[in-house]
């Protein structure tokens, strides 16, 4: 959680926003660039060209070839690189303090001078084909959410089932909707040159303005999927929506997440009923949920989902006791200082919140109740 005590915030005239946040006791700084949208802001015939357009704004620039810009960035000796989420699309990058503007002007350049070349975009879809064969089928936790939000694009697979069909004519055109400054929110954590670094952003400003992504918040459908069996081993996911949603009330979420994953502990592990689970809150600016995931082994099945139920059961009606509370609380903010020392970690959540208070300011948040039984989704892999 950035200090707000240490951020100066700049606005641009086109909408976009900086955050500077000096930690002078670092060796190093981070970078975010990040533009609203993500998969969600896709249209169905268009699933799959933001990840594409991610793997080509790294490939050349209109200034710079392929090869010239991966010198540059090796040169950094530090990390560049692109992610595609379901609500942003971003360049995000570290390298030591004196190489901190270089860094920025570098990424800059990237996001306002992208070269869409056919022969770059053929070779990046072949990677992008071996990069799906590589990373596999949908992941359980890709088919939770998909269940959960089966008519909304929040709900899709990060990775699309096919490689898109597209020519760079078409990516530049999508690229010029995405790439505004209304959707820009930029962030630098670390030890860096304010002066210099903000000189090397000064090509944001000439972005257009633009337009955010439209809100369209997804519906929650609750339902049971798949069948018991004690012969082999399954994966047991549980999705309970966060109702009602108000981004806002992050935190009790966590907490929430956090009290469920600790008395998981106590009834599947402590008793011997399965070796791995997660408890992970998936936030979005307007939607939200808990998602559960138990690998139960063979024999233990059913104790294992008679477990979790359980758990849900006696946090829905009674609320968690005051010992579980306070541990969920002090690991809550024990995990908010360990993500102050992760870099990239840091300058995401700098990028992403507005004004996000202190950690002091949140230390006794009250967690929120859990979905009952009726709007809960259960899968059985």
């Amino acid at each position: 959680m950035p200090d707000l005590l240490t951020v100066t915030d700049i606005h641009l005239s086109n909408g976009a926003r900086i955050r500077f946040e000096a930690r002078p006791q670092a060796a190093s700084a981070a970078i975010a660039l990040l533009l609203r949208g993500g998969s969600r802001d896709e249209p169905e015939h268009a699933v799959g060209r933001l990840h594409l357009l991610e793997h080509l704004l790294l490939r050349r620039t209109a200034t710079l070839s392929p090869q010239a810009l991966a010198q540059r960035i090796a040169r950094l000796g530090g990390e560049v690189n692109a992610e595609t989420g379901r609500e942003y699309f971003g360049l995000l990058g570290r390298a030591p303090a004196s190489r901190v503007p270089e860094l920025a002007a570098l990424l800059a350049s990237c996001l306002c001078q992208p070269a869409f070349d056919a022969i770059d975009l053929a070779l990046e879809q072949g990677m992008i084909a071996a990069e799906r064969t590589f990373m596999g089928q949908t992941s359980p936790l890709d088919a939770l959410i998909r269940l959960a939000w089966p008519a909304h694009p929040l709900g899709r697979p990060l990775q699309a089932a096919d490689t898109p069909t597209v020519d760079p004519a078409a990516l530049s055109v999508l690229w010029s909707r995405h790439c505004v400054g209304a959707r820009l929110q930029v962030a630098v954590t670390g030890a860096f040159d304010y002066t210099a670094v903000r000189a090397a952003f000064a090509q944001l400003a000439d972005l257009p303005p633009g337009q955010p992504p439209p809100q369209r918040p997804p519906r929650f459908v609750p339902g049971r999927y798949g069948a018991l069996r004690e012969d082999r081993p399954a994966e047991l996911l549980w999705a309970l929506p966060c109702l009602p949603f108000d981004p806002k009330q992050g935190v009790r979420w966590q907490l929430t997440a956090l009290l469920l994953e600790t008395a998981l502990g106590d009834s599947l592990r402590h008793h011997g009923l399965a070796y791995a689970w997660s408890v992970a809150p998936l936030l979005y600016t307007d939607a939200g949920m808990i998602a559960v995931h138990v690998q139960a082994p063979a024999g233990r099945v059913r104790q294992c989902q008679d477990a979790v139920e359980h758990c849900l059961e006696a946090l829905a009606i009674n609320g968690p006791d005051p010992t579980a509370l306070e541990t969920a609380k002090r690991c809550w903010l024990a995990r908010c200082r360990l993500a102050r020392d992760e870099p990239h970690s840091r300058v995401r959540a700098l990028a992403s919140t507005a004004g996000t208070p202190s950690a002091a300011g949140l230390a006794s948040p009250a967690p929120l109740p859990l979905a009952g039984r009726a709007t809960r989704l259960h899968l059985i892999l």
